[in-house]
C-alpha cells in the first residue's frame, strides 16, 4: 500500500472485514471492481492481447498479480491462465512410488497421482513457453 487518502480508506475497510463477516454482510468500496465471471476478471488483469505477446516479452507480467489465500484456488487460476498463453502445453509427471514392506504389490502410479496433499508438490508440472514459474 502507498500513502494517500484512498489507500488509508482501503486499509480501514480491510480492518473492518472481520466484524462485517461476523455480521454476515460485506459491502465493497466503490473503488473495488467486482466480477461475476472469472474470465472477465482474468482479462482485466491479463488482457488477451498482452498474453499473446508473452513469448516475446516477459515484462508484461511486471506489476500484475492475482493474490489468493487458498492453494486450490491458486492451482485453478494457474491452470486457467496457462491455457490462455499461446503455444503448446508440456506436462511433466512426477515419479511416484511408495515403499512399504508389508505390501505385496506396488501401488499404481495413477492412484498416487490422485492424492493432492498441501504439503507436497503436485504430481504433474505443466509448463508452457513464456509461462512464469517459481522454483522453491
Amino acid at each position: 500500500m502507498r500513502d494517500g487518502p484512498e489507500n488509508e480508506r482501503f486499509a480501514v475497510w480491510v480492518r473492518s472485514l472481520a466484524a462485517a463477516e461476523a455480521a454476515g454482510t460485506v459491502l465493497l468500496l466503490e473503488m473495488i471492481t467486482s466480477f461475476c465471471d472469472k474470465q472477465q476478471f482474468y482479462a482485466r488483469i491479463y488482457p488477451p492481447e498482452l498474453l499473446a505477446s508473452a513469448p516475446h516479452d516477459w515484462r508484461i507480467f511486471k506489476g500484475r498479480a492475482i493474490l489468493t489465500v487458498r492453494n486450490n484456488t491458486v492451482t485453478a487460476v494457474n491452470q486457467d491462465l496457462i491455457g490462455q498463453l499461446p503455444g503448446d502445453v508440456i506436462d511433466f509427471p512426477s515419479v511416484d512410488m511408495v515403499e512399504v514392506d508389508h505390501l505385496q504389490e506396488a501401488l499404481p502410479v495413477e492412484l498416487l497421482q490422485l492424492f493432492k496433499p498441501v504439503s507436497l508438490p503436485p504430481s504433474w508440472l505443466t509448463l508452457k513457453v513464456s509461462a512464469l514459474i517459481i522454483l522453491i
